[in-house]
């Protein structure tokens, strides 16, 4: 055989051998290493210990855990009570208020309703107007009087109808020197002279406007009684008027709206006063 050809055909087979050789080893090394890794973790897992059977008497520890004694159950439904008797209060029956508590709440203050007409009462000369419940009884007079300049004095005593159980008096007489401070003191001395007063006690007064005031006040009368009432004092150049609005102690509550509705009636013809 000529030796080129021979040369060339050994070059190429040692070349074809190397380059199967070196091409192939690294894909044979990857599969050995798998294959060690398989066993290495198959050798592992046949060493884990096998899982042991469950102890019996510590699943009985473990449910015994679980289900509550009698007398756990007896304590939660204990807890459970309070709870809800502190949610609700312990609120009282709708129809049985507790007495303790019923004892200490005030009662409610039924008032008088408002009179749906009233009867005027007023004086021509003297120019005055006020007002009462319908149907109210009264007495008036002119009575002689060194209290008043001209030595007269003009008296009204009224009595409204049930259900309203004030009295009204209204005095008015002449008296250009007089103040409204004048006026209160009359007033004063005026209810232990009518009402037979024993104690008089007037609260602070209350200026209404230029010419007036009004003083609420408590009087004890002969045998005890005791009353509340109001009493507005007016002053008009030469004229000066007091009216009075009083009631029994026990029934002020129920009848002070109208009897504040009588002295705000109060008025001179003609004449506004600020």
């Amino acid at each position: 055989m000529n030796s080129k050809i021979l040369r060339t055909y050994g070059s190429w087979t040692l070349g074809l051998f190397l380059a199967l050789g070196v091409a192939g080893c690294p894909k044979d090394e990857k599969k050995a290493d798998d294959k060690k890794t398989e066993s290495a973790d198959k050798k592992t897992e046949d060493k884990k210990p096998a899982d042991k059977p469950a102890d019996k008497k510590d699943d009985k520890k473990k449910d015994d855990k679980k289900k509550p004694t009698v007398a756990a159950k007896k304590k939660e439904k204990k807890d459970e009570k309070k709870l809800d008797d502190a949610d609700q209060g312990k609120k009282p029956p709708a129809d049985k208020p507790p007495a303790a508590i019923s004892d200490k709440l005030p009662e409610t203050v039924k008032k008088n309703p408002a009179p749906k007409d009233w009867d005027v009462f007023y004086d021509d000369v003297r120019q005055y107007a006020f007002a009462a419940p319908k149907g109210s009884m009264y007495t008036t007079d002119e009575l002689e009087s060194t209290i008043s300049s001209d030595g007269k004095l003009s008296y009204w005593d009224i009595v409204p109808p049930s259900p309203y159980e004030f009295t009204i008096d209204f005095v008015s007489f002449k008296d250009a020197t007089l103040t409204q401070d004048d006026l209160i003191d009359d007033a004063q001395a005026w209810l232990v002279d009518d009402d037979k007063a024993t104690d008089v006690k007037f609260d602070e007064p209350i200026q209404i406007n230029g010419r007036s005031k009004l003083v609420h006040y408590d009087e004890t009368l002969e045998g005890g009684k005791h009353q509340k009432g109001m009493v507005l004092v007016f002053t008009d150049v030469t004229d000066n008027y007091m009216l009075f609005v009083d009631i029994d102690a026990d029934k002020y509550d129920a009848n002070d709206e109208i009897m504040d509705g009588v002295w705000q009636s109060f008025t001179i013809y003609g004449r506004t006063y600020e």
